[in-house]
C-alpha cells in the first residue's frame, strides 16, 4: 500500500486506527496562543478537509492560514 492509502485506510476519521485528538480544542489553542503573545495561524490547511469550519475559527481569533507549502500545487496555493 502507498502512504496515502495507509492514511486513508487506517488514520482518517473513518479509518480503523483513528483516534480523536487529545489536544486542546481550537478555541483553547487560539486563546493560549494569544495569551502568550503569539499569532494564531493554521498550518497545512489542506489536512483539515473541505468542510472545516474555518470561518468559525476566524471568529475565535485565527489570524492566518499557510498558503505556501512544498506539496501544494499552484491551484491549491
Amino acid at each position: 500500500h502507498s502512504r496515502s492509502e495507509a492514511f486513508a485506510r487506517y488514520l482518517s476519521q473513518t479509518g480503523s486506527a483513528y483516534f480523536p485528538p487529545l489536544g486542546p480544542t481550537m478555541a483553547e489553542a487560539i486563546a493560549a496562543i494569544q495569551v502568550a503573545g503569539g499569532w494564531a495561524s493554521l498550518a497545512h490547511p489542506l489536512t483539515v478537509g473541505k468542510d472545516a469550519p474555518i470561518g468559525d475559527w476566524v471568529d475565535l481569533g485565527l489570524e492566518g492560514i499557510e498558503s505556501f507549502y512544498g506539496s501544494h500545487t499552484g491551484g491549491q496555493v
